[in-house]
């Protein structure tokens, strides 16, 4: 049926116009214009928790490169998005957050759920760290400088998070029809060629190494035409893995938790002189600030941002902008150069299957890369013993199919975006995670219900491995990060997915096989072998040389 021309329909019509599909959220009475506009002008799904939603709004935007609307409620509704909002900051997602506002007239009248006025702060109103642009918006009138802020910032590079808050009584309001309002025209790159010849000549008959990151994401191509042409040796943040193939004979290592220390001594030998960096600020988790990686000469960053977490040490230039931008104008100027050999893949044979005593998580990463990344099925992995098991042996051959979350990692950000990237990828997805996480948040329930293709491998070791490890370094606490055992076969039957059970490495290529036949959503639950340790000894010495620090 026809809607009515409202303010609700206006805003959703022109959101539409600016590209944006899919929303997600949780709603209530003082959003329901707005999410029945969002019915007939979105894919909309309803999820089971206002931060799964933006979880999953996150992933699904990174997935399609396209803005995500987030729709909430009042009071606790609008307090639910924090943790994703933060997330999809660090992420560089573009997410578009609609909440209600309490109707003017009602204000200061102690209204169920008043907000803006029950809010501790005013983060959520006013822009800053948290939300680049705020729109009150009480009347039709002032959609139009709304939207035509919209335009132009979603369409620059990098992370933008809005707010609009609509109030109760602005949602029903003749709005009109916005729809088929023109588009701003796309800002063109700022990088000075002055920049780009600096770099080039920095480079020139130098011992080179590129170090890159989530950043690169995006510039795959660039990157690889530009290692084709150089020679240079690539270095991977766990994030950026796949940005250059894991199988190309120029992919030296991963870096940072769960990478790989084995092809350390090569990159001694090698003494590079230059370390071309694309994406990434070297943060703790991208390597730990292991000085294993610094450059004789120094270091040359390229990032959107690149002075929005600190200086960089030994740092020898700076180009603010974007990594595909840049190295279209580098490359034709830098020399082509023969490879450079003498390492191999840092990567060690894929395991085989052995019967009994539990599963091992790097033999579920083989099982993993047949049946999701080689396929072109992306992989999203949650913080803990998950992550470091996938930095370190799980093979991605491009871009986009392995999903790490940045340093905020927040538990439970994977097993709710699975469910996002799934949708906007049109495709299966999978989550890797530990029981830990899969008990804090999950969207099983919002996949089964929508017939989403999301798989979820839980690692049930009945324990927070990452934070075991962690006690265990500094006394005899690690026992205490131990629980009661949960069943996850019958944890996803009750939520109204499958749920599979392995307990041996002969049944898990077919679990894995027999979850993606299944076309909806699937719970593996995964008996791991406890006596595996994951890979993150460098997490535990950077953290262990904080705390000394700190005494």
């Amino acid at each position: 049926m026809a809607l009515e021309h409202d303010m609700s329909n206006a805003l959703v019509g022109a959101l539409r116009g600016l590209g944006v599909e899919m929303a997600f959220g949780v709603p209530g009475g003082a959003i329901a214009r707005v999410w029945r506009a969002l019915i007939h002008g979105m894919d909309q799904t309803c999820c089971s928790h206002e931060q799964g939603a933006v979880f999953a709004a996150v992933e699904a935007g990174l997935a399609s490169n396209r803005p995500v609307v987030v729709f909430c409620t009042t009071g606790p509704g609008l307090t639910n998005t924090f943790s994703g909002l933060v997330a999809g900051r660090y992420e560089g997602a573009k997410i578009l957050l609609i909440s209600p506002r309490t109707a003017p007239a009602q204000r200061g009248m102690c209204a169920i759920q008043e907000t803006p006025a029950m809010l501790p702060s005013s983060d959520f109103f006013t822009p800053g760290w948290l939300f680049d642009d705020v729109f009150l918006l009480d009347s039709p009138d002032q959609l139009e400088n709304c939207l035509d802020r919209l335009d132009r910032r979603l369409q620059q590079p990098g992370s933008y998070l809005a707010h609009l808050s609509i109030s109760v009584s602005a949602q029903n309001m003749p709005g009109g029809d916005l729809s088929r309002r023109e588009r701003a025209l796309a800002r063109p790159s700022t990088i000075g060629p002055a920049a780009v010849a600096e770099v080039a000549e920095h480079l020139y008959n130098r011992r080179c190494v590129a170090w890159v990151g989530h950043g690169a994401r995006n510039a795959s191509e660039q990157v690889r035409a530009f290692v084709k042409r150089t020679g240079v040796p690539v270095l991977s943040t766990a994030r950026g893995k796949g940005v250059i193939s894991d199988f190309d004979p120029r992919y030296l290592m991963t870096t940072g938790m769960g990478g790989h220390p084995d092809a350390k001594p090569w990159l001694a030998e090698y003494r590079p002189e230059v370390c071309l960096v694309l994406g990434t600020r070297r943060g703790e988790a991208s390597g730990g600030w292991d000085p294993a990686f610094t450059p004789s000469e120094g270091f040359i960053q390229v990032d959107l941002d690149p002075g929005a977490e600190g200086p960089m040490e030994n740092l020898l230039m700076t180009v603010q902008g974007d990594v595909g931008d840049f190295l279209a104008l580098l490359t034709p100027l830098v020399a082509a150069a023969a490879p450079v050999h003498g390492f191999g893949s840092p990567y060690p044979e894929p395991l085989g299957a052995r019967p009994g005593k539990g599963v091992r998580p790097q033999f579920l990463m083989g099982a993993l890369e047949r049946a999701f990344t080689s396929r072109s099925y992306p992989v999203l992995v949650e913080p803990g013993s998950a992550m470091a098991w996938a930095a370190r042996y799980l093979r991605v051959p491009e871009p986009g199919l392995l999903r790490i979350p940045s340093q905020f990692g927040c538990m439970g950000h994977m097993t709710c975006g699975v469910v996002g990237a799934a949708m906007a990828g049109n495709r299966p997805a999978a989550c890797l995670t530990g029981d830990g996480s899969m008990l804090m948040a999950e969207e099983v329930h919002t996949a089964a219900d929508r017939g989403v293709p999301a798989v979820w491998i839980v690692l049930n070791n009945a324990r927070l491995h990452m934070v075991e490890a962690g006690m265990r370094a500094n006394g005899p606490f690690g026992s205490q990060a131990r629980f009661l055992k949960c069943n996850f076969t019958k944890f996803a039957e009750a939520l109204g997915a499958r749920g599979i059970s392995v307990a041996d490495e002969t049944e898990m290529d077919e679990a894995l096989e027999s979850a993606l036949l299944a076309g909806g959503a699937c719970v593996l639950d995964v008996q791991v072998d406890t006596n595996e340790v994951a890979p993150f000894g460098e997490r535990l010495r950077t953290l262990s040389r904080q705390q000394k620090g700190a005494s």
